[in-house]
């Protein structure tokens, strides 16, 4: 089977020699390149970057719309020039040279909306290796956005990303009403997306429990990312909006629930501006009743 196959790649203030590895590693195997910008205040020099590469069609969308709203345009713009699959990339997402070639060797299966890769979380200094699997496919519940290849189809038989989402749970969001319309999504074994957790900051989590219980001697890394009041709120507004929506399509609603509830905890208790991300948590809470 022959697909035509596309790109769409979202931009906020992009690091140039980050997105330069990007484009080298996706550009030979699509046919076109899309990139949606969010409003970078580097847009200049992104236009500048972008005239030493071809195929390529850039989208400024003027201002921050968020993450949905730049995924829509991408897959308008590829629907609009005929193709039939679009790989939807983070602007540092750095992609596997047979990654494509991969999602083809599982094209011909029914009824998929998204093909995945593997996706290995790395800590700083780590490099991780992709492990082995008795089958060349899984069935995944949900999946995210960052080099998955995803039907253009699908996206409009859905109505595309939920824009009032913003950042956030776009991508489960997306997921779920694929599945609940009977599309598959496939995570591809055989390729892996290394997904490089560098922002994160090391803090020692028995250290900072044992001063504020007073006791000494409690040690335990874990990492914290440290992200802004407004990324708080949409995290704390979209996953309680998620989960409320589909209490009753949730696998497990109780580990979801805690997950949630885990993340949210981390931020108020090690992360900074605390008092700013406390009230965040319950705006955004409050603000979910209103999507």
């Amino acid at each position: 089977m022959n697909s035509k196959i596309a790109a769409g790649i979202v931009l906020y203030n992009p690091e140039l020699p980050r997105l330069e590895q990007n484009l080298k590693h996706i550009s030979p195997q699509v046919d076109h390149l899309y990139l949606a910008d969010n409003g970078s205040e580097n847009l200049s020099a992104v236009q500048s970057f972008l005239s030493s590469f071809k195929k390529v069609s850039l989208i400024p969308l003027g201002e921050n719309k968020g993450i949905a709203a730049a995924l829509n345009a991408c897959m308008e713009m590829a629907e609009k020039d005929g193709f039939e699959w679009v790989i939807t990339l983070d602007q540092d997402s750095v992609c596997e040279e047979n990654l494509v070639s991969a999602y083809l060797s599982q094209i011909e299966q029914k009824n998929v909306g998204i093909f995945t890769p593997v996706i290995l979380y790395e800590k700083k200094g780590e490099s991780l290796s992709l492990p082995e699997f008795k089958e060349p496919f899984t069935e995944v519940e949900r999946c995210i956005t960052s080099a998955g290849m995803t039907s253009v189809k699908a996206w409009k038989e859905i109505g595309g990303f939920d824009e009032r989402l913003f950042i956030d749970y776009v991508d489960y969001d997306f997921c779920i009403r694929l599945k609940k319309r009977g599309y598959r999504i496939l995570r591809v074994n055989s390729v892996c997306l290394h997904q490089q957790l560098g922002r994160a900051d090391e803090v020692d989590f028995l250290e900072n429990l044992g001063k504020l219980l007073r006791i000494k001697r409690l040690q335990k890394k874990i990492y914290v990312y440290n992200h802004s009041p407004m990324r708080t709120y949409y995290y704390a507004r979209n996953s309680a909006y998620y989960i409320r929506k589909y209490a009753e399509d949730l696998s497990d609603l109780s580990q979801e629930k805690h997950e949630v509830k885990h993340w949210l905890m981390m931020k108020v208790l090690f992360e900074k501006q605390k008092c700013a991300k406390i009230c965040a948590i319950v705006r955004g809470r409050r603000d979910s009743k209103k999507l």
